[in-house]
C-alpha cells in the first residue's frame, strides 16, 4: 500500500502493537544488561605505559567503540582515494 492509499486524507495509517523496533531494542537491552551484570570483575590492563584496573565490560566496551572508529577512519580514507582516481 503507497502513502497515497494509507488513509482518507493522506494520513498514515493507525499503527497498533509493538513496532518491530521496540522489540528488537528491549532485546538488545536486555542482552547488554546480562552482559555487563556477568562481567563486573576488574581486570588489570598494562599496555606500554598505561597500567590500570576496570571492569571487563568497560575495557570490551572501550576496545568496540575504538574498532567501529577504526573503521569509519579507514572507510573515509578509501573513499577519499578512490574518488581521487575517479
Amino acid at each position: 500500500m503507497s502513502w497515497e492509499q494509507s488513509g482518507r486524507d493522506g494520513a498514515a495509517p493507525e499503527k497498533r502493537g509493538l513496532g518491530i523496533e521496540v522489540v528488537l531494542f528491549v532485546i538488545v537491552a536486555v542482552a547488554i544488561g546480562a552482559f555487563i551484570g556477568q562481567n563486573t570483575n576488574k581486570v588489570k590492563i598494562d599496555w606500554t605505559f598505561l597500567h590500570f584496573s576496570a571492569p571487563l565490560w568497560l575495557i570490551i566496551l572501550a576496545v568496540l567503540i575504538i574498532g567501529a572508529l577504526l573503521d569509519r577512519l579507514v572507510t573515509i580514507i578509501a573513499r577519499h582515494r578512490r574518488n581521487r582516481r575517479d
